[in-house]
């Protein structure tokens, strides 16, 4: 039985530089976003903005309940809220601008606000 040669020098140039193309690209899409500046709270007809300069603890109120939101390090999170299911809460820190967590029982939503390197608006995850 003959050796069938499967691949070419060219084939593995080829291979390398899509590779490299691959990994170039995925850097620019989910590379660290600009910094953000803002928090954004908003309940019902109300909105608030918090720098995240200065680290805070900060009840609102909602349908349900006071939502406990958390501003510290330059991040923000839903500390506690009165919903069944803590959804909102097991979301974690939001650290990116345009991250943002919901907790939609109670009607309180946190968005970061600030300059963003990529002009994705979102990814699915």
């Amino acid at each position: 039985m003959k050796f069938i040669k499967l691949f070419r020098p060219a084939d593995y140039l080829i291979f390398i530089l899509n590779i490299a193309a691959i990994v170039v690209f995925s850097l620019s899409v989910y590379g660290k976003a600009g910094e953000p500046s803002n928090v954004l709270i908003e309940a019902g007809e109300d909105q608030w903005i918090y720098s995240l300069d200065e680290d805070r603890i900060v009840h609102i109120h909602g349908n349900q309940g006071d939502t406990v939101i958390e501003i510290k390090d330059g991040k923000a999170h839903i500390a506690d809220s009165p919903c069944p299911d803590k959804l909102c809460v097991q979301m974690g820190w939001l650290e990116n601008p345009n991250d943002w967590a919901a907790c939609l029982p109670n009607g309180v939503f946190v968005t970061l606000q600030g300059e963003s390197d990529s002009e994705i608006d979102a990814i699915s995850q």
